[in-house]
C-alpha cells in the first residue's frame, strides 16, 4: 500500500489515512497526512489518497452491517473526486462488499525471512519480514475468492520486494497503531460496554439544499 503511494507523496497530495504516514526524506510526519477517524472527513475529501490499513476497523464485512449511504455514494465517485483509495486486510472477504465492488486490483502479499529485534524490554515475538512476494490480480477474479482458488488464477503482475532500507519501509511503521473510524455506535473501545445509537439532530437545511 505504501509502495503504491510513493508518487502521491512525491507530488505532495493530501493523504487521509488510518495509519501514520511518514515522509521518508525527513523521518517526520508527512506534511499532507491527515489522521482518518470520522466518516465526515471522507465525505469532504478530494484531490488526494485515502489509506485504510487493517480495513476491519473501518469497513468490515459483518452480517447486518452496512456502510452509511453517503459513504457508499462517495466510494462510487472516486474518479470524480480525484481520489485514489487503497486498503489492506488479512483476507479479501473481511472488507465490506461495497468497498470490494469498487476495488480494481488486488495484491496478495506474502512475507519471508523474518528478523526478530529487541524492543528494549525483550525481543518481539513478531518478527519483521524482510522479503516479500507480491502478486497482483484483477479484482473481478476475487468476487468468489478462496485460498485454494489463488493457485488457479494468473496474476497480472508479479514482483519480489526487499524491504530493509527501502522507501516504503521509511514511510510506514508496521508496528504503529491503526486508527479506528468512529461511527458513533457499537461497542466502546475503552470499557467494552455497548454504546447506544446517537440520536441524529433534525435537519434544518432549506429544501433547495437537498437538490
Amino acid at each position: 500500500m505504501m509502495h503504491d503511494t510513493k508518487l502521491s507523496i512525491e507530488l505532495g497530495r493530501p493523504i487521509l489515512s488510518t495509519v501514520r504516514v511518514v515522509d521518508p526524506r525527513t523521518g517526520e510526519d508527512y506534511a499532507g497526512y491527515v489522521p482518518f477517524r470520522r466518516w465526515d472527513q471522507l465525505l469532504s475529501f478530494e484531490g488526494g489518497d485515502v489509506l485504510m490499513d487493517e480495513v476491519i476497523g473501518i469497513a468490515a464485512s459483518e452480517q447486518g452491517k452496512s456502510l452509511p449511504k453517503e459513504v457508499q455514494l462517495f466510494l462510487n465517485q472516486l474518479r470524480r473526486r480525484d481520489v485514489l483509495l487503497r486498503w489492506t486486510a488479512p483476507a479479501w472477504s473481511r472488507a465490506n462488499i461495497v468497498l470490494r465492488e469498487v476495488t480494481q486490483a488486488v495484491t496478495v502479499c506474502r512475507g519471508y525471512l523474518a528478523k526478530y529485534e529487541n524492543s528494549g524490554d525483550g525481543s518481539r515475538l513478531w518478527g519483521n519480514r524482510r522479503l516479500f512476494r507480491w502478486t497482483t490480480y484483477d479484482a473481478m477474479d476475487f468476487s468468489t475468492w478462496t485460498d485454494s482458488k489463488e493457485g488457479q488464477l494468473k496474476g497480472k503482475a508479479n514482483a519480489w520486494f526487499w524491504r530493509p532500507g527501502s522507501w516504503a519501509e521509511r514511510s510506514y511503521d508496521t508496528f504503529d497503531s491503526v486508527d479506528h473510524v468512529d461511527t458513533g455506535e457499537g461497542v466502546c473501545l475503552h470499557c467494552g460496554g455497548e454504546r447506544p445509537k446517537l440520536k441524529r439532530p433534525v435537519c434544518t437545511c432549506p429544501v433547495e439544499g437537498h437538490a
